[in-house]
């Protein structure tokens, strides 16, 4: 019994543990709370909410944006549109998503490819720029919505081209650049680091005597002879002044000594007869001069006596070739023949190689005159309707005006109004171009380039389809399929465009064939952005 009331005790008395031998006793259970946490929980739940909300915003910002900019002509207000998204969004960053970052980040690069010259731009490039790559003008800009990778925009201005490096079978006055031919006098230039004797110095458009020592002179107009010299010390000019501008004989010298050209000017302008010779004294070439431009006639002559260059201009101040220019090589045989009209292409022009054989031949239809198509002028019109209609036509001829229509028409610089070809020196054709029709051969004779029928298709060195580019009626836009080719023959792009803008799905495929990327826009224009469904 003693025992038992023993253990009961035990059982009744404050829990304890052993540790050690030892009897412990329990701490008191302390106060436990998460209320804290789950109003913090809560916060988070409503500022994930709210930021939810700020994405999705900016998610139908982003899409008014982007299709506003494709969609827009005007490149200032296009710019505008996402200088304005940028200016809304770009100063806060969601902290759940990284989409807002991706969107800030292809808003800007629309922005900058707006801002300056993008490498993937579908605008038009100068034919004053040897390197630069003719495509198609469009009023579409490809490059401002970055929905593909760069380098399939690449491949879509490979697939514009509708020439690979060469411009003569589009733009006429490339033809004879191309060549290398000439038919202008040399620019007359003058070296920075001549020095003159008197010491002159430009003043205001003027020539002075130059001031010397710590007491500034008078400043007057230089009338006189002056010597120039260059950074060796070796006469190379005498130049007459009057009043401070160039006025009468200049001798230019060779080195040796030997007159190299000689000249007048005329208020400061090449005026009279232009002489110049080679270092044995044979001439060299001589021309006529009258306001700083040429006129009449051009000759030019090699250091054998050999006749190069002969080239006819108006006598008026645009100083434009007019009638029949001639050039040679140097072993005699023609290089060059054609026929101008106060600067611009007048029938057959042709080129040679140095064998003789034909490398290009050229012609323009009578209603192209240089690289702009001619437009009619009121008169034509009248003639075309009755008399009544007359004031209509004026106006919309003014209305063309004011939208720049006097500028070269899209039509100039396509292959619908020349008549051209061009060989190699075996006499291998490397293209040709008529109305609405252009073909190129590679350098093994593989159709490269097919254009005709409104459609541009381009093609691999193995024979395999490349691309395909449709066109309106008047070439002037992008119109109907756009299919870009892997060399396999599978699809790598698609799309469609009615009258240069995006319409439609387009896609993106793998090289096997399997679709990657959709991207859709309205079914007509203007161009924008839709969800595909």
């Amino acid at each position: 019994m003693k025992y038992f009331l023993t253990l009961l005790l035990i059982a009744i008395a404050p829990v304890k543990a052993l540790a050690d031998g030892k009897l412990i006793e329990a701490p008191v259970a302390p106060t436990f709370d998460i209320k804290d946490l789950e109003q913090r929980s809560e916060k988070s739940k409503e500022v994930k909410s709210g930021w939810s909300e700020y994405q999705a915003k900016m998610d139908e910002a982003f899409e008014k944006t982007v299709s506003f900019m494709a969609a827009e002509s005007e490149v200032d207000i296009a710019i505008a549109a996402g200088e304005r998204f940028l200016q809304a969004f770009g100063g806060n960053n969601n902290p759940y998503s990284t989409e807002d970052d991706e969107q800030i980040a292809e808003v800007k690069k629309l922005v900058e490819a707006l801002t300056k010259p993008s490498i993937v731009s579908l605008v038009p490039q100068s034919v004053e720029d040897d390197d630069s790559e003719l495509v198609a003008p469009q009023s579409v800009a490809l490059a401002r919505v970055d929905l593909f990778s760069e380098d399939d925009w690449r491949a879509v201005v490979d697939a514009l081209a509708l020439a690979e490096g060469v411009e003569c079978p589009f733009v006429p006055q490339a033809c004879i650049r191309e060549s290398g031919i000439t038919l202008f006098p040399d620019p007359l230039v003058f070296d920075k680091n001549l020095r003159l004797e008197p010491s002159l110095i430009l003043s205001e458009g003027v020539w002075v005597i130059s001031s010397v020592g710590e007491v500034k002179q008078m400043e007057e107009p230089y009338s006189g002879v002056a010597k120039a010299y260059n950074s060796f010390g070796v006469r190379v000019w005498d130049l007459t002044f009057f009043k401070g501008q160039l006025e009468g004989p200049a001798i230019r010298f060779y080195p040796s000594g030997q007159k190299s050209l000689q000249l007048a000017f005329r208020k400061g302008e090449v005026d009279g007869k232009r002489d110049e010779w080679h270092q044995d004294g044979s001439r060299k070439s001589s021309s006529f001069y009258k306001d700083g431009v040429p006129r009449k006639k051009f000759t030019k002559w090699d250091e054998f006596g050999q006749l190069r260059v002969s080239s006819k201009f108006t006598n008026s101040s645009k100083g434009a070739l007019n009638g029949i220019s001639e050039a040679w090589h140097e072993n005699g045989k023609l290089a060059f023949k054609g026929r101008f009209e106060i600067g611009k292409i007048f029938g057959t022009h042709k080129i040679f190689y140095l064998n003789g054989n034909p490398k290009l031949e050229y012609k323009l239809i009578p209603d192209v005159i240089g690289d702009c198509v001619r437009k009619p002028s009121i008169s034509d019109l009248r003639q075309r309707r009755s008399r009544l209609e007359a004031p209509a036509i004026e106006r919309r001829i003014e209305l063309e005006r004011q939208r720049g229509g006097d500028s070269c028409t899209v039509r100039a610089i396509m292959p619908i109004y020349k008549v051209a070809s061009e060989w190699d020196e075996k006499g291998n054709l490397l293209w040709k171009s008529k109305k609405n029709f252009f073909q190129q051969w590679g350098d093994a004779q593989q159709l490269i380039v097919d254009f005709s029928k409104r459609k541009n298709r381009h093609f691999y060195e193995s024979g395999a389809l490349k691309s395909v580019v449709s066109y309106n009626r008047l070439y002037s836009a992008l119109d109907g399929e756009l299919s870009l080719f892997y060399e396999n023959g599978k699809r790598r792009l698609s799309g469609e465009f009615a009258s240069g803008k995006r319409v439609g799905k387009w896609k993106k495929f793998d090289p096997n064939g399997a679709l990657i990327k959709q991207v859709c826009f309205a079914d007509k224009p203007p161009e924008r952005r839709v969800v595909c469904s």
